[in-house]
This record gives C-alpha cells, sequence and structure tokens, in this order.
C-alpha cells in the first residue's frame, strides 16, 4: 500500500513524478507493450534501482500513476463531497469522461487503454468514491452498498470508455445526461 501524499518525502514524490512524466511521454510515441522499464528510467533520468525501489514493474507504475491522477482530479472536482445523489453522481462521471477523454488522448494507440489491468484501476477508484458515498446508506438499502458501487462504477466507467474510444461523437455533458438517466431511473428508491 503506497502512502498518502501527505506522508510521502519529497524526494519520493519528486522521483514518481519524473517517472509518471517519463511513461506519459513515452506513451505518446508508442504502444504500452513496447515501453521498457529501460526507456522510462532513461526518460526520466533515473538508474533501474531507484526505480525498483518504488514500483515492482511498468504497471505497478501505470497502477500508480493512473490512480494518483484521478484521484487529483476528483479532489479537484469534487472537493470533499460525500452524499449519493444525482448532483454528485453527475460530478463524478463528468471527472471520468475528463480523464478517460485526456488520457485516451494522450496515448498513441488507443489500444494502450485496452488493457484491463489500467481499466480496473479507475473502476476501482469509481468504486471506492462510490462505496464512500453509500456506507452512510446501509441501512435503508434493500441491498448491499458494494453491489450498488459495483454496478454503478461499471456502468459510469464502461459507457466512458466506450465514449473515449470512439472520438467522443457526443460531448461529455450529453453522455453524462444518458448515463444519468439511465441510472437514476434504476436508482430512484435510493436517490428519493
Amino acid at each position: 500500500m503506497l502512502l498518502t501524499d501527505t506522508q510521502v518525502d519529497p524526494r519520493v514524490q519528486r522521483t514518481r513524478e519524473l517517472l509518471g512524466q517519463a511513461i506519459m511521454g513515452l506513451l505518446r510515441e508508442q504502444e504500452f507493450d513496447k515501453i521498457t522499464v529501460q526507456d522510462i528510467t532513461a526518460r526520466a533520468k533515473i538508474n533501474r534501482a531507484t526505480f525498483y525501489a518504488h514500483f515492482e514493474d511498468k504497471y505497478a507504475l501505470m497502477d500508480y500513476l493512473l490512480r494518483d491522477r484521478f484521484k487529483t482530479l476528483l479532489h479537484a472536482k469534487l472537493g470533499n463531497c460525500a452524499e449519493f445523489t444525482p448532483d454528485s453522481l453527475r460530478a463524478l462521471t463528468l471527472v471520468v469522461c475528463e480523464f478517460l477523454g485526456n488520457f485516451a488522448g494522450h496515448c498513441k494507440p488507443r489500444r494502450a487503454l485496452n488493457n484491463a489491468a489500467i481499466e480496473a484501476q479507475i473502476q476501482a477508484c469509481i468504486y471506492e468514491v462510490l462505496l464512500t458515498w453509500l456506507e452512510p446508506l446501509r441501512a435503508t438499502l434493500d441491498t448491499t452498498p458494494e453491489f450498488v458501487a459495483t454496478v454503478v462504477s461499471w456502468a459510469i466507467f464502461g459507457s466512458v470508455s466506450e465514449w473515449a474510444h470512439s472520438h467522443k461523437k457526443t460531448s461529455a455533458e450529453q453522455l453524462t445526461d444518458q448515463v444519468l438517466m439511465l441510472l437514476t431511473t434504476g436508482l430512484q428508491p435510493i436517490l428519493g
């Protein structure tokens, strides 16, 4: 488990930033599968031992980077929002649109986003946010917060992922309206 930003030494934070910048730059040029740890460390001007002191492999770096950047964007847009409401669902869906839309645009091949492990990181972040919002409602739900968070997180992630890969033929707001229309009909008993 990684330390929170407030617990991370500034040197560690700086090293992770350099590695993140390096891999994002490389993703603009080539497929993720073709990028090596050597490529990342050369671009970041960091030795391999330093890389391995922070991450097990390039997949762990991507997991960290995606989660960190997504959570940073989420906090910037939602702050400390802790309620499961149509407005919070809308804001969350728009954040996912912004993040996946931007990330897809930074990767040379769209195929780089199709890696199930990478996509699972974003879906897991969405799940965690939803579960936090749903936990106070546990006693009033006909099912578990975990089940609701699973269904809603995959609905949001899946639709936004498809949107990001399809060259965004509709706006993020239009997609969000469509997703929320479908979700809120089924979630009406919870949303009130």
